[in-house]
């Protein structure tokens, strides 16, 4: 019995010295590994390079940036809105460069669909709206931080009336 339990181990160490793949079956299988990747890449590139190339700005125009409101109570709330924002800014708006104008508006109108999202609930959260108007505000180039604070205040009443 002990013999037989020294054979077993004996071929168990056989079979653990013989490695099942010696070192050009891993090269080998490596160099497949490498290759195949290699030509799905080249596969992916070639489709790429195949589809036509947009024009600039064309992808943008594809991806609507804010989502549109859907009942007329919400796009009637989305244009007082609107009219809060704009509220006494005219001069500042014509001031800027047209670079910052289009900067500014795009902003704004990101802004005002995000407070109409956020009237549509039924808890309102004014920290979020004065914080909207704040980095909307921003823009501005060279805005006084209290002028800032003070307009986001006043706007966010008027807003917050509109939801009472």
């Amino acid at each position: 019995m002990p013999e037989d339990l020294s054979k077993k181990i004996e071929q168990e160490r056989i079979k653990i010295e013989k490695p099942s793949l010696t070192d050009n079956d891993f090269s080998a299988e490596i160099e497949k590994i490498e290759s195949s990747i290699e030509r799905e890449v080249l596969n992916f590139e070639q489709e790429e390079s195949a589809k036509p190339i947009e024009k600039q700005g064309e992808a943008f125009k594809k991806i609507s940036k804010t989502p549109k409101p859907v009942s007329n109570e919400e796009k009637e709330r989305e244009k007082k809105i609107e009219e809060i924002l704009s509220d006494g800014l005219n001069d500042v708006f014509l001031g800027m460069s047209p670079k910052k104008q289009k900067e500014f508006k795009e902003e704004g109108e990101r802004t005002i669909s995000h407070i109409n999202k956020l009237l549509s609930k039924t808890k309102i959260n004014v920290e979020k709206i004065i914080n909207l108007i704040k980095r909307w505000l921003s823009v501005i180039p060279k805005v006084n931080r209290f002028f800032l604070e003070q307009e986001a205040k006043i706007k966010t009443d008027k807003i917050i009336k509109l939801k009472k």
